[in-house]
């Protein structure tokens, strides 16, 4: 064999056990973690002495024939075979966007037993991560945190058509908001004294009142109150309830997915005073036929992954100059007329890429 040969041979060899080692090593790591259910509750346990905790992956199959787990308690340590484990996480493989899965969520509540049978679930406290969401428990009335402070590492408290859910208390010490979408008979309460947040008309502002942080119901017709100078980001998220917004002139800002998936949403009347339309404003929602910006409008965007403002037809901008405009996701442009206010704002849009028409008026 010549030298060519050789190094040939030699780097096919290296390369193959370099592979082969790499697939032990996840065949290992694969190995190495077992499931057991403990009252009913899935624990996922790690070599190291570690466990993360998981409701949602529980099927009815998993479930003996005649237990009853209606009432269900997350421990914060459990023994399996003689070994100790710490539960380290509290929901097993999160979603990487909470609020648009926990509306797409769906399925037969006879499969995944949770949905249909659980009442209560308590939550130890010591628990590191806690990234759990509850759509479609239809029977749920009650979740409990052993420390009420763990509300804190949920980030928000996402509930989706959980109809049975009792009223929802937050106290002084702890910085967490609710977030529910079709739980028709819950309430959210801040204590008097919460220094962050408050509740007027079931929706949660700022304790100034100065920002709209969620809006879980609300009539058909919705009216920001006028002491709102920013809405926060998701505030309407998933919101079925709401056909028309109306922004008072104190609506400076407004943060991303704002108004997205609200699958009923006709119109929306933006502030005179809003600056700028963050990307993903209206991600999902495909029901606005007519959007008009304000003349102090300066950066427009209209991204939304292609997943959105499917039936818009007309856009009205009445801004004499725009900083930045962003309309190449606009779906179905040749059916999308822009109405500007003069050749400087029709010569952007054409630069920003929008090949539909454009009228000066």
């Amino acid at each position: 064999m010549n030298k060519k040969g050789i190094t040939t041979f030699f780097s096919y060899t290296f390369f193959a056990a370099v592979f082969f080692s790499l697939c032990l090593l996840f065949s290992l790591k694969v190995n190495a973690t077992e499931t057991v259910m403990i009252d009913g509750v899935k624990y996922y346990l790690e070599d190291y002495g570690t466990a993360e905790a998981s409701i949602d992956s529980v099927t009815t199959e998993d479930i003996p024939a005649g237990s009853d787990f209606s009432e269900v308690t997350v421990h914060n340590q459990i023994v399996y075979n003689g070994k100790t484990y710490k539960v380290t996480k509290f929901e097993f493989d999160p979603p990487e966007d909470p609020r648009e899965e926990m509306i797409d969520r769906n399925g037969s509540s006879d499969f995944w037993y949770h949905w249909k049978h659980l009442r209560k679930l308590t939550i130890e406290s010591g628990i590191d991560v806690l990234r759990a969401i509850f759509p479609n428990y239809v029977v749920l009335e009650e979740v409990v945190f052993e420390d009420p402070k763990d509300m804190e590492k949920m980030g928000k408290l996402y509930f989706y058509n959980c109809p049975n859910l009792k009223d929802i208390y937050i106290p002084a010490n702890v910085d967490a908001l609710p977030m529910l979408r079709r739980c028709p008979n819950t309430t959210v309460t801040f204590a008097p004294d919460h220094p962050k947040y408050k509740v007027v008309d079931g929706d949660i502002y700022s304790k100034n009142g100065k920002i709209l942080y969620d809006v879980p119901n609300g009539s058909k017709n919705y009216k920001v109150k006028k002491t709102v100078k920013k809405i926060e980001y998701g505030a309407f998220y998933g919101n079925d309830n709401i056909k028309h917004i109306k922004l008072p002139s104190s609506v400076k800002k407004v943060g991303g997915y704002a108004f997205g998936d609200m699958k009923n949403l006709k119109s929306i009347k933006f502030s005179k005073n809003m600056k700028a339309a963050a990307p993903f404003l209206f991600y999902r929602t495909d029901k606005l036929k007519t959007l008009t910006f304000p003349k102090n409008i300066r950066k427009i965007s209209l991204y939304c992954d292609a997943i959105g403002l499917k039936k818009l037809r007309k856009i009205y901008i009445n801004a004499p100059k725009l900083k930045k405009i962003d309309l190449a996701d606009i779906a179905d442009k040749s059916k999308c007329t822009i109405y500007v206010k003069n050749n400087t704002v029709k010569n952007q849009v054409k630069k920003a890429g929008f090949k539909g028409k454009i009228v000066v008026r």
